[in-house]
């Protein structure tokens, strides 16, 4: 693997939440379930999104209530563009404001450039870049009316002119998501002053992160639209 960050209720009465989330996707291993435990400390109200793994999401739903920060766990697949929608969907219709976007979803292929057929490409991008660039465009009408932040990670070595032999796939993904985030920052931060998704032009360069998962370390590329996390 390369350096990267990689509801169904039954029964239950149908509840919308009010207050401002933040949504970390890909959150039940590497860089994402760092950010969970790490943003539990500051009381944020989480959204945990999940795709495998059930039991890590409420698990790490567990953890949030034990620091006293409030957290929901959703179901996502994000590997077609209906699932994609499906999920942004069910976010919208259970949380109403957001202020903080993660997204640390990602497939990864360790496979040359002639040996990866276009299918293989179409699904790494939907992984990587199209499912992000979603949320992105959904969620930015509640991110401007709170002054929200996103952040996008990337891999090591992806704003490097190098020729990416050993996982082009993955990186030309990363390539196209840390030039959407650039241009999502400018575009975001040409409307009025008061109508803004918090960004700088600090988003356009990309900077290492270091989160420790456990006794163990990831470390990745965070591209952010925001000049720092404080979700």
């Amino acid at each position: 693997m390369p350096n990267t960050v990689v509801f169904v209720m039954k029964n239950k009465p149908y509840k919308k939440y009010s207050p401002s989330w933040t949504l970390i996707t890909g959150a039940t291993q590497g860089i994402g379930e760092a950010l969970v435990k790490n943003l539990s400390s500051s009381h944020s109200n989480l959204v945990i999104h999940y795709r495998n793994n059930l039991s890590k999401a409420e698990s790490l739903k567990e953890y949030c209530l034990s620091k006293n920060c409030q957290a929901e766990i959703l179901f996502g697949d994000f590997s077609t563009k209906k699932s994609t929608q499906k999920f942004i969907n069910s976010y919208l219709d259970k949380f109403e404001s957001t202020k903080c976007l993660i997204n640390c979803v990602g497939d990864f292929l360790l496979l040359p450039l002639l040996e990866t057929s276009l299918d293989q490409f179409n699904e790494i991008f939907q992984s990587n870049f199209f499912s992000s660039l979603a949320l992105m465009q959904s969620l930015t009408p509640s991110l401007i009316k709170t002054k929200g932040k996103i952040l996008n990670f990337g891999c090591s070595g992806m704003s490097s002119p190098a020729a990416q032999r050993h996982s082009p796939a993955y990186s030309f993904a990363k390539q196209a998501l840390q030039n959407a985030t650039t241009t999502f920052s400018r575009d975001t931060t040409s409307s009025s002053a008061s109508d803004e998704v918090d960004s700088t032009t600090s988003s356009e360069t990309t900077s290492s992160v270091e989160v420790s998962v456990d006794d163990s370390t990831t470390s990745g590329a965070a591209i952010s639209s925001s000049p720092g996390l404080s979700a």
